[in-house]
């Protein structure tokens, strides 16, 4: 997380150089890129509980032939991608001051 935090706050100084209106949109977006992460960290720290019970529902599965729908990791991933292109635009011209910056915290956000 230290490494996501230096790759934040570097692009941030370089994206200063780009003027106001687009470092207000990449500190606002910022907001919910660090939530999405917050949320991934939690799914990967879930993963080791998520393996050993996935053995045992795979033992379960191979007797009954029934396999959860939820069970893989990369099924969570795939939603907080999806939830994050979903909820990135209204979350954007909710949170900025003016459309250009909205727009520049879409920008960053679907890049």
């Amino acid at each position: 997380m230290v490494v996501q935090v230096a790759y934040f706050v570097t692009d941030l100084k370089f994206v200063t150089i780009l003027g106001n209106d687009v470092a207000a949109g990449f500190s606002a977006a910022g907001n919910l890129w660090f939530a999405v992460l917050a949320l991934t960290q939690i799914l990967n720290s879930e993963r080791p509980r998520w393996s050993r019970t996935r053995r045992r529902e795979a033992a379960r599965a191979r007797e009954s032939r029934v396999q959860p729908v939820f069970d893989d990791v990369g099924v969570h991933g795939l939603f907080v991608f999806v939830g994050l292109y979903a909820v990135a635009s209204p979350y954007m011209h909710l949170e900025a001051a003016d459309a250009v910056v909205a727009q520049a915290g879409i920008d960053y956000l679907m890049a």
